[in-house]
């Protein structure tokens, strides 16, 4: 079943990202389905249509049925399909102002700064609690407590999880950074006979990870409340020990997949995102004028 699923979302995007090819293939695929069929009713019904049309009376009957239920049948569709297509064109565009831009943006923005800096981000979820210097990652947020989570199409919105996945799991290993350097730190204290003497959140937030990714430890550098007076000898080897015992944990490795999975994740999400953009633009907006 999951396998089955996976495909209709291949198939989806598939459509979306080649869309005038899938349009020009239906377009075909019909024609030659409507030549099939009428040659296969000329062949069927020759013999018959030759005695019958003999009688003229009943042709004048055959062509006024044919007539008033073809007729009807055409205003029919194409009254449901004009209001089913309008409707559709006028939610798409509201669909593109309200769900798709605003991501696409957001995206962009966390890309361009993972890209463009090697200092870690501190993402903010929510606009009335942003912080300096925090990114905002709070669309798709708000996005999945309203009803507009129903209005993105199936895979779509596994590729925006994704990336929900993948900023979880980047701020995730960025914290592992902290709690693992506290960890090695008081292990390293306590081998040389030093304890730390209270002030333990205070200390785990003085952890600088900018720091740590380019190999810089200040917490023997600087004086910190609960941080015990070390004898230089002593800060020498927890120093030393300090850098080999943190590469030995690999939760910088770890951290700098976790970065990399994010920009391609975000990458595939912003090709789809403009790809829809664009779509709509194409084929909707261009031909609706509200607004």
């Amino acid at each position: 079943m999951l396998q089955i699923i996976n495909l209709f979302d291949k198939i989806n995007k598939f459509r979306l990202m080649n869309s005038t090819l899938v349009r020009l293939a239906a377009i075909f695929f019909k024609l030659v389905i409507g030549v099939v069929i009428i040659i296969l009713l000329i062949l069927f019904f020759s013999n018959r249509f030759q005695t019958m049309l003999s009688n003229s009376g009943f042709v004048v009957i055959i062509a006024s049925i044919l007539g008033a239920t073809v007729g009807g049948v055409i205003t029919y569709i194409i009254n449901t399909r004009t209001i089913l297509l309008s409707n559709h064109m006028k939610s798409s565009i509201v669909n593109k102002k309200v769900i798709y831009e605003p991501l696409f943006m957001e995206y962009k923005n966390i890309l361009e700064k993972l890209k463009e800096s090697n200092d870690t981000l501190y993402f903010s979820y929510d606009a009335n609690f942003r912080t300096i210097g925090s990114t905002p990652y709070e669309v798709w947020k708000r996005i999945e407590n309203d009803t507009r989570i129903y209005q993105i199409p199936e895979f779509y919105r596994k590729e925006c999880q994704k990336v929900n996945e993948k900023v979880n799991k980047y701020c995730s290993f960025k914290d592992n950074i902290q709690t693992k350097t506290f960890e090695i730190f008081v292990l390293l204290l306590n081998e040389k006979g030093y304890k730390i003497e209270g002030n333990v959140y205070g200390i785990q937030s003085l952890i600088n990870v900018n720091d740590l990714l380019i190999g810089k430890n200040n917490l023997l550098k600087e004086k910190i409340a609960g941080v015990p007076i070390v004898d230089e000898k002593d800060k020498e080897f927890i120093i030393s020990n300090f850098e080999f015992k943190l590469r030995e944990s690999k939760v910088i490795d770890l951290f700098n997949l976790a970065k990399v999975e994010l920009i391609n994740s975000l990458e595939e999400a912003i090709h789809t995102t403009e790809a829809i953009i664009v779509r709509i633009s194409n084929e909707f907006e261009r031909k609706n004028n509200i607004y």
